[in-house]
């Protein structure tokens, strides 16, 4: 009988399939997955298993030892499509370039963080969007800056305008931001210049509202004649609404014409209620006119309602100074002071807040300073931001 042991040919042939067979199953448990084909799967299943696409989108960003844009952006967009917007935020800050990921989908992100109010995200996607374009998109560029705007993250706003006003140089709105942002830090000539250069890009039939902010900019400037020279624009023989009917009133007080301007902020008042602003007017006037035991009822109604107006303060105490009410003269005015304190300090630390935006300490005492003022809208954005 032949013998059935294998010739030494053949046992070499059966140890390379055993270290073969070996390899194999090595290779299923040992091989290192593959980033690319795990993303795809996870994308794959992002509709029909959403808890299996966030495994395989993990998986994928620890198989690229954790720089996988692509997959990062994926999962950050699937958190949030689940409402997990913390989470979603964390891995979108893990990017390390997020400017590398397709700006279509980082702009699909944006859209979804801003509507749900999640500014600090649409903002980096926004932002990365334009920084990964080969030339800058205005339209991306024009929601960057809204975004900003509502995130009162005014001189990154500022910038991005003047950078829009080069690329699209027949576009208004960045004039407009230019104006809005000079005017609120009390840059009156430069205000002046933007919201000129605005109304000059600006269709007709849409200029009154610009052109009454214009007005007020050159009112606060005490500019008279220039601001009665476009207030005379907006005049078109039809009624005034109630806010242009306002600023006549504040126009005329300016002319020295007191009589005149209290006669239209009595009809305002009439016809729409007591208007604050308004009422606050009418103080002032009635103190030009001698009133003042008038000036101080108004007045008195107008700090009860806005209790941190400085302004409304200041114009109180020098009723009473004039009614020789020395104690309540010298209450209001000291209120007065207190108040304008608070809000310098504010300014300054809303400055130092743009420059430091990790900083949650004076994101802190930004929202505590804005109670003080009776800013319950700004209190409430800063301690938004705390954490």
């Amino acid at each position: 009988m032949q013998s059935q042991r294998a010739t030494a040919p053949q046992r070499r042939i059966i140890v390379l399939a055993i270290v073969l067979g070996a390899a194999v199953l090595a290779g299923v448990f040992f091989w290192p997955e593959d980033p690319q084909t795990l993303m795809e799967r996870g994308l794959a299943q992002q509709n029909v298993d959403p808890a299996q696409a966030e495994e395989l989108l993990a998986r994928s960003i620890l198989a690229a030892d954790g720089d996988f844009p692509e997959a990062q952006l994926a999962l950050s967009r699937l958190l949030a499509d689940q409402g997990r917007w913390e989470e979603a935020s964390t891995v979108f800050g893990r990017i390390e370039n997020p400017s590398r990921c397709e700006a279509a989908k980082l702009i699909r992100l944006a859209d979804s963080a801003e509507q749900a109010g999640r500014l600090p995200l649409a903002e980096a996607a926004l932002s990365a969007a334009q920084d990964g374009a080969a030339t800058a998109d205005a339209a991306v560029l024009r929601r960057l800056i809204e975004v900003r705007l509502q995130r009162g993250r005014l001189d990154l706003a500022f910038e991005n305008s003047v950078a829009l006003s080069r690329i699209d140089p027949r576009d208004p709105f960045p004039w407009i931001v230019q104006g809005r942002i000079h005017r609120a830090a009390k840059r009156v000539y430069p205000a002046i210049e933007a919201y000129r250069r605005a109304l000059e890009l600006t269709p007709e039939n849409r200029r009154q509202g610009l052109r009454s902010e214009l007005v007020g900019v050159l009112l606060e400037s005490r500019n008279i004649g220039q601001a009665r020279e476009e207030f005379d624009k907006l005049s078109t023989g039809a009624p005034l609404p109630a806010t242009l009917r306002l600023q006549q009133a504040h126009l005329l007080r300016l002319e020295s014409r007191p009589e005149e301007a209290l006669r239209i902020v009595d009809e305002l008042l009439k016809d729409e209620g007591d208007s604050t602003p308004a009422l606050m007017l009418r103080g002032e006037i009635k103190f030009d006119l001698e009133d003042y035991r008038g000036a101080a009822d108004d007045l008195e109604e107008v700090v009860r309602r806005l209790p941190s107006s400085k302004e409304a303060h200041y114009k109180l105490g020098m009723a009473h100074r004039a009614l020789d009410n020395r104690q309540k003269a010298e209450t209001h005015l000291q209120k007065s002071r207190t108040l304008g304190e608070l809000s310098t300090t504010a300014l300054a630390l809303e400055q130092q807040a743009a420059l430091e935006p990790e900083n949650h300490a004076i994101r802190a005492r930004l929202a505590e300073l804005y109670d003080q003022l009776g800013d319950a809208q700004r209190a409430n954005f800063w301690r938004s931001r705390v954490d």
